[in-house]
């Protein structure tokens, strides 16, 4: 196993605890795991600036597909989308029918790989924080002052809200990570290089649209900033459905 194979390992280790564990303890495994995703994508980028000129191998530019289907498939996807731009250097395609929703998310693949496990896990995590949302819902009645598709928005837009709080998080954690590792000559036009041979990859292709949302999307929002998982655990057997 290779040094960055190991890393991604570790990654992923520290985002599946998080799902099956405490919401405190949670925040803090994905804040790991966001900063050693970050850094690790530093050191690829210097890597890659350190190799140019010699006769050494590039990494490359791939495709990594992700598929979502169901009623909540748009707003899912709008988590991945938001994940795959905050992570600063790789990017989101999007095809949508009315069920289903493939995202892409171009990049080297060592950070294509990085993000793709990221939004496997806060997928995973919102709809147990929905979950537990939803059920607060009920037993405050405010369910009962909504009709059935002002239901299914609602729950759209908390899901579309929590992916937009992770982001948030995620886009400072890289600000501080970047500030943190500037010190080193030619990290942030690494970072630079990095972004633009894969914008230059997608050419002019439509950039991913944002949903519009509604009121609900704020409460998503802050579980989303806190990877909140509702305060039970969560296994890749047991993963709750999507309230009705």
């Amino acid at each position: 196993m290779t040094t960055e194979q190991k890393i991604l390992e570790r990654i992923t280790l520290l985002m599946r605890k998080a799902e099956s564990t405490t919401p405190e303890e949670a925040e803090a495994l994905m804040e790991h795991a966001e900063r050693l995703m970050i850094r690790h994508g530093i050191d690829q980028a210097r890597a890659a600036a350190a190799a140019a000129g010699r006769d050494v191998k590039p990494e490359e530019i791939v495709r990594r597909y992700m598929k979502f289907e169901g009623v909540y498939a748009a707003a899912l996807a709008q988590i991945g989308i938001d994940i795959t731009f905050a992570y600063g250097v790789t990017r989101p395609l999007i095809y949508r029918e009315r069920s289903f929703a493939r995202l892409t998310i171009v990049g080297f693949e060592s950070d294509a790989l990085a993000v793709e496990s990221l939004v496997a896990s806060l997928v995973i995590q919102a709809r147990v924080a929905l979950d537990a949302w939803w059920k607060r819902m009920h037993r405050t009645g405010e369910v009962d002052l909504l009709t059935s598709s002002e239901r299914t928005k609602a729950r759209r837009d908390y899901l579309i809200g929590f992916g937009g709080g992770a982001a948030g998080r995620l886009m400072e954690m890289r600000g501080r990570v970047v500030e943190e590792e500037s010190a080193v000559a030619g990290t942030e036009v690494a970072l630079l290089d990095r972004k633009a041979a894969v914008d230059a990859s997608i050419g002019d292709r439509p950039k991913a649209r944002g949903l519009r949302v509604g009121d609900h999307a704020a409460d998503g929002w802050r579980d989303g900033r806190n990877a909140n998982v509702g305060g039970r655990g969560v296994t890749a057997a047991g993963r709750p459905a999507l309230p009705r």
